[in-house]
């Protein structure tokens, strides 16, 4: 949409709800309109006394009051829709969600030769896994990164999906994982998550494995650096 199109179809508009879905943050505006906000790689929601940053890319002003979606590499989206469902509707369940059940999971998996891990990362089967919480899940679950999902059996696929679980209840405990200084890094209402502590194998190539002692090793899945156990997760 070209910005004075976005703007005219923004201003004098109230934001009447916000709820998430997958990766995608939803403020739902009074006309019925939504504004879908992707944060990618390095993205933030900031709000502002009118002293707004460079990197500040959309800004919404509310009185003195901005909300500002923030990002400094530009990778960040904002999405102004009347049929937010069409972006939507693409997303495989939510992590979280009560039917997606052992069952179901293990249908998924099943459902696909391409390797686990890259399933874990489609958004269109499961919502909301990025790349740390893929690798430490898998490494909870014991299952090498690489292993063809079609190859996983039942008790492989509810371990898996009791670590997803496991690992996504951790970092939310903890307000999410900020790797690095840069203001880049997430941040929650002016603070880093951290759950860094907490990663067992994330970017901790050649550091001991905290079961083992083995040395994590690093490879690429889906040309995304992934970080696994050669012992504690041995390939298929």
């Amino acid at each position: 949409m070209e910005e004075h199109a976005f703007i005219a179809k923004v201003v004098g508009r109230s934001i009447v709800d916000i709820s998430r879905r997958g990766k995608y943050i939803h403020l739902h505006l009074d006309d019925g309109q939504s504004l879908l906000v992707h944060l990618r790689m390095s993205g933030s929601l900031v709000t502002r006394r009118n002293d707004v940053d460079l990197h500040d890319r959309i800004v919404l002003r509310f009185g003195t009051l901005c909300l500002c979606l923030h990002d400094p590499r530009k990778f960040a989206r904002m999405i102004l829709t009347s049929s937010p469902e069409a972006i939507l509707g693409s997303l495989g369940p939510e992590p979280f969600d009560p039917l997606l059940d052992n069952g179901t999971f293990h249908g998924m998996l099943h459902d696909t030769h391409r390797k686990v891990k890259a399933v874990l990362l489609d958004q269109t089967k499961i919502a909301g896994i990025g790349n740390i919480y893929a690798d430490e899940s898998l490494f909870l679950a014991r299952i090498h990164p690489a292993t063809p999902a079609n190859s996983i059996d039942e008790d492989q696929s509810n371990r898996l999906l009791h670590a997803i679980r496991a690992v996504l209840v951790e970092g939310l405990a903890h307000r999410g994982t900020s790797l690095g200084k840069g203001e880049s890094n997430f941040a929650s209402d002016g603070h880093a998550g951290n759950n860094g502590g907490n990663l067992r194998v994330f970017r901790r190539t050649g550091l001991p494995c905290p079961n083992c002692n083995t040395p994590i090793e690093r490879i690429v899945v889906v040309q995304r650096s992934t970080h696994f156990c050669p012992h504690c997760q041995p390939p298929n």
